[in-house]
């Protein structure tokens, strides 16, 4: 959808679409609940750990008080982030991505600044949550405009992820798991789930009273190259040159080759992390002044 919108914003401003603006004589039409359906599936929400039906949430979550920081991880950083967090062994089953090693620093790093900031016990068991894009899975059709996101759930006791030596490859290895773990068939039965109570009761995620102590939702763009985008000579280069999105900790790859990732924790948490010493070796506070002088 993004590449068709700067694709026409481009020919727009080049005279290509005419003036005015021609119109597409093109009507895209498609009934998503033939495609992204349970297809008669009853699903159990017992097999979809991220998911609840309870109807119990935590009050004690409202009211919080957070802040936002923006990390930077140069290209180089990214390479020996990976190294750290691979297995020590070349078993093709222990493979991670780049991406993988970049979710684990992030959940390990905020669960150890919490502990030490007193917001999280020793023996406390954590929890990351992150969505995977079910689109390929389904094998839907071209062209789809809509999402077909599933949310994964992985759990590891804090005591394992805050080990200085592992806790980088437990957590991608955890992570890295569950995502080969994703199958159409995980993804049906969960809509099936949805479709067949959807009238009875209301499924949400079961980490939102545990976001505040135990639990991180994660997102990102890594794998969308978004600075390749070219959105034409109106804005300079045409290129993307920051991203911002306080809300959430999203995460795009940099025309550097590095990244730049948001954090939104209580305002404790995040002056644990800068004295984080596993968290320092990779990362750099991203001020906003000097933003892209690395681009």
């Amino acid at each position: 959808m993004s590449q068709i919108f700067t694709d026409q914003f481009r020919k727009a401003q080049s005279g290509e679409l005419g003036r005015p603006l021609e119109m597409t004589k093109s009507v895209y039409s498609l009934d998503r609940a033939t495609l992204v359906s349970g297809n008669g599936i009853a699903g159990a929400i017992e097999n979809h750990p991220a998911f609840t039906t309870s109807s119990f949430v935590n009050g004690q979550f409202l009211g919080v008080e957070n802040a936002c920081h923006t990390y930077y991880m140069s290209a180089k950083a990214l390479i020996a982030l990976k190294k750290a967090a691979s297995a020590q062994s070349t078993n093709n089953n222990e493979w991670i991505s780049t991406a993988d090693a970049i979710a684990a620093l992030i959940w390990r790093s905020i669960m150890v600044a919490r502990h030490v900031a007193g917001i999280l016990p020793a023996g406390a068991t954590t929890h990351m949550t992150q969505p995977l894009d079910g689109r390929a899975l389904l094998n839907l059709p071209e062209p789809y405009f809509g999402n077909a996101f599933y949310i994964t759930r992985v759990s590891i006791p804090l005591s394992e992820l805050a080990d200085p030596e592992n806790g980088l490859r437990v957590a991608a290895r955890a992570l890295r798991a569950d995502i080969q773990a994703m199958t159409a068939e995980k993804f049906r039965d969960f809509l099936g789930f949805v479709e067949r109570t959807g009238l009875d009761t209301q499924t949400r995620l079961s980490i939102m009273e545990e976001s505040a102590t135990t639990a991180i939702t994660y997102s990102t763009h890594f794998a969308f190259n978004m600075h390749e985008l070219d959105f034409g000579p109106v804005f300079g280069d045409g290129r993307i040159q920051a991203f911002r999105h306080p809300a959430r900790g999203t995460m795009p790859k940099l025309r550097d080759g590095g990244c730049e990732f948001m954090v939104t924790e209580q305002p404790s948490t995040p002056k644990c992390l800068s004295e984080d010493e596993v968290f320092g070796r990779f990362t750099k506070e991203d001020e906003p002044s000097k933003a892209r002088q690395d681009l």
